[in-house]
């Protein structure tokens, strides 16, 4: 996260771009949200919302600034303040433009990253009718890089193309923690005609994440058999010894030294440096009246224990003069890796094989299974031309419950939307 005092430097300069050109030649833009929610019940939390209103972690307000630098270049500056992050300004865009000719552009700098239908204004709510977007597409995990951006635009009779070449890096803190991608490479297409349009997306990349939806499996890491004497006392070197869990995962963790003979368990399960992919589609139509947006994702990371989460949704909406009643149905479905836990009991003959670990990872890889189903009715009304209300009712269905946060439970959200 970008510091405070590196924000208002950041400001500095853009009030310096203001100052440096003409107006005309200077486009400055704001858009902010204020979120209320409750899951009316401690005992059923949402996620991280219980009974409590709750108007911090999701409300927030963003500065753009953009200044034609002529030649056909363009900077661009977007900064956001985030309630979740205790209002620290946080750079989400920081790139130029380069127009090369009507059909072709580049951009340089710190992009978002154009995985999803509504990436490029995820953080705008003004620009969906949602509170939120659905959350088992639009996981948080991150939604920039620091790479190029090559765009070629063109049309063909009532088709329209917009296809885009990112190549970047990923390096980052989130609250579910470290994040680092020494290279992310794909692409994303959007064709659109009359009311419709569709977009396909695919990336790859090389990555560093924590395991935060498999609790408890960096304490069983911490807790195989060490190498053998004299390389190196360590945890668990004869079966049953207590242990305890090493530095905490992510890319800051160092390497933990592992029984020559358990060095596969780690490696199936840890998430350094492994290859993923990422595939996308989506399906909108959208008239004066009628909404309607499909997306499906598909996240692979190889050789770990992440889930390969499969995710989806549907949504319908109908404007009604100001209002927009809509309706939504989301679903997450992971494939829990079941074959770590028979590599284990591959290992029940040797000498060092701890039945209490089998136990453990059992029950990890069986919590591992995130299932669910949330169903979503809200309503959206247009009160002012640069503002609107919304009022959205979210309840998840998981198919596996696991305390305490893994739980059936449902959501209220209101919010106050704007631009200008």
């Amino acid at each position: 996260m970008i510091a405070i005092n590196q924000a208002m430097v950041a400001l500095f300069l853009c009030l310096f771009l203001v100052r440096s050109y003409a107006v005309e030649n200077v486009h400055i833009s704001g858009f902010g949200q204020v979120v209320a929610k409750s899951s009316l019940d401690n005992d059923k939390p949402y996620g991280m919302d219980d009974a409590d209103i709750n108007f911090k972690n999701e409300s927030l307000f963003g500065l753009q600034f953009t200044a034609n630098l002529a030649d056909n270049l363009s900077a661009t500056v977007q900064a956001i303040a985030v309630g979740m992050e205790d209002n620290d300004v946080e750079f989400q865009w920081a790139y130029l433009t380069y127009l090369i000719d009507n059909h072709w552009s580049f951009k340089f700098g710190k992009l978002r990253t154009p995985f999803f239908d509504y990436s490029e204004y995820i953080d705008v709510g003004y620009a969906y009718h949602w509170v939120r977007p659905p959350q088992v597409v639009y996981i948080p995990v991150f939604k920039n890089l620091d790479g190029i951006d090559l765009t070629f635009s063109h049309q063909i009779g009532q088709f329209e193309s917009d296809f885009d070449f990112i190549w970047g890096q990923v390096s980052d803190t989130i609250p579910p923690g470290p994040v680092d991608l020494p290279w992310l490479v794909g692409f994303s297409e959007r064709i659109s005609w009359d009311k419709w349009s569709i977009g396909v997306s695919y990336f790859r990349a090389k990555m560093t994440l924590t395991p935060v939806f498999a609790p408890g499996i960096d304490a069983f890491v911490a807790c195989l058999p060490g190498p053998p004497a004299p390389l190196a006392p360590s945890r668990g070197s004869v079966a049953g010894a207590m242990c305890e869990p090493s530095a905490p995962p992510g890319p800051t963790a160092p390497p933990r030294m592992v029984h020559p003979d358990f060095q596969d368990m780690a490696s199936a399960i840890d998430i350094d440096r492994e290859k993923g992919e990422f595939y996308g589609i989506s399906l909108r139509y959208e008239s004066e009246s009628l909404l309607f947006v499909s997306e499906v994702t598909k996240s692979v990371i190889e050789d770990s224990i992440f889930t390969d989460p499969l995710s989806y949704y549907l949504t319908l909406g109908y404007s009604i003069g100001d209002w927009m009643p809509h309706i939504t149905f989301e679903g997450f479905d992971v494939e829990p890796k079941t074959s770590i836990l028979e590599l284990y009991q591959s290992k029940s003959s040797h000498p060092l094989f701890d039945a209490k670990q089998l136990d453990m990872l059992t029950k990890i890889i069986q919590d591992t299974n995130q299932d669910k189903q949330i169903y979503t009715i809200g309503v959206r009304y247009d009160f002012h031309p640069s503002a609107a209300m919304k009022f959205d009712i979210n309840w998840q269905d998981f198919e596996n419950e696991v305390q305490p946060i893994q739980v059936d439970a449902k959501l209220l959200s209101f919010a106050i939307v704007f631009t200008f």
